[in-house]
């Protein structure tokens, strides 16, 4: 498969956003949907036949909180499947408001023993050009902490002191919040090259804040490939 175009500004996976790429978008019932994810299971269910462990669903996007009532229909129907993943990952960039509907039915869902994570990606100006009113909704992020206290912030940010600063200006807005999630460093780019060039200045720098650094690991397996 062609890699796609690496965007100076924007989200990196280009896929999930540029308008041209919109006619390979899938539009698919939540029963076709439960078979595809089921079909790609090694073992058909999200605990493994041979290894005894669960497998960790991770819904991402785009931006996947769009999709509430679709995620809560989903898991309805691998509830009914009797095959409902005990783990789930909600990757978002933290700027929609949860509804009722989702709060109500995912309380439920930790209140059983399964565990929601937030993996919240506020985009900084400094990398994608957007401005902090429409990326910082510190009140819809408190609501997912308060849903589910595992989750973690995680900043995309480069080897310049801008977005560097930017971040730690991000964190202070949140924690007045009282939003305790784990502060996460991504290094930008798309390209396993990309990341080589800054990620040691990346990690060097969560290190001395007392951050997490984490890799773009799909960058360095797959490149810039759709589905990955």
């Amino acid at each position: 498969m062609t890699d796609l175009p690496v965007f100076e500004k924007g989200c990196d996976s280009s896929y999930s956003w540029a308008k041209k790429y919109k006619h390979l978008a899938q539009s698919k019932s939540v029963s076709e949907t439960a078979n595809e994810l089921e079909s790609i299971l090694p073992t058909k269910t999200f605990l493994h036949s041979h290894s005894k462990q669960q497998i960790h669903l991770c819904i991402t996007g785009g931006e996947p909180l769009l999709q509430q009532d679709n995620i809560v229909n989903l898991f309805k129907e691998f509830k009914t499947r009797n095959n409902l993943p005990k783990f789930v990952t909600f990757e978002t960039n933290g700027t929609q408001k949860l509804t009722p509907e989702f709060k109500n039915f995912f309380k439920e869902y930790i209140a059983k023993g399964n565990e929601v994570f937030f993996s919240v990606s506020p985009k900084l100006y400094s990398i994608t050009g957007e401005k902090r009113d429409k990326t910082l909704k510190p009140v819809y992020i408190k609501e997912y902490y308060e849903l589910s206290k595992q989750g973690q912030l995680k900043f995309v940010i480069d080897n310049c002191q801008t977005s560097q600063n930017e971040l730690d200006d991000v964190v202070s807005i949140l924690r007045q919040y009282d939003i305790w999630y784990n502060i996460w460093c991504m290094p930008s780019g798309a390209l396993k090259e990309q990341q080589y060039s800054i990620a040691r200045t990346v990690s060097e720098f969560a290190s001395q804040k007392g951050y997490y650094t984490c890799a773009r690991v799909h960058t360095y397996l797959f490149g810039n490939e759709i589905g990955t």
